[in-house]
């Protein structure tokens, strides 16, 4: 529990700390899209099927700190350090970078911090899932700023 709790010090202080790219209201309706979209595989992954979770078997109040601790933080980081601006293949070397290190994390939350586990779900599904969820939390910021543009 102790590294669980240093690594939403150590994420959300380096989401903190990055320079912006994004606006505070694209920061907190991406944040909540990271969350959303988390809780609503988890129940299909987890809490149905037990492929992965938290810390142990069905749903826990723990859990709600790897939600809400972690997975903002990463994405506010992820999109604030994307290459918006660069060639197509600085933007899939990135997206390549990202989804080693979200495989990195995974396996070391596992296997080192013990507050994830694998019930029938590989590490490798993870590496070939990654690349999707990241280009979703893009494809959401890019729809948001549709909205906000199209409102002004």
């Amino acid at each position: 529990m102790l590294l669980l709790l240093i690594s939403i010090v150590v994420l959300n202080a380096i989401a903190f700390l990055i320079p912006k790219k994004l606006t505070r209201l694209e920061i907190y309706v991406t944040s909540l899209f990271a969350v959303y979209f988390a809780v609503q595989v988890d129940v299909y992954l987890n809490l149905r099927h037990d492929m992965y979770g938290y810390f142990s078997t069905g749903a826990n109040y723990r859990s709600l700190l790897v939600i809400w601790g972690l997975y903002p933080a990463f994405s506010i980081i992820f999109l604030n350090l994307y290459p918006y601006q660069s060639r197509v293949s600085r933007k899939i070397a990135y997206l390549l970078w990202m989804t080693l290190l979200s495989t990195a994390l995974e396996w070391l939350f596992s296997r080192g911090f013990g507050f994830f586990y694998h019930g029938s779900w590989k590490l490798i599904y993870s590496f070939f899932t990654y690349p999707f969820l990241l280009v979703a939390l893009l494809l959401h910021l890019h729809l948001i700023r549709k909205f906000l543009i199209r409102r002004q």
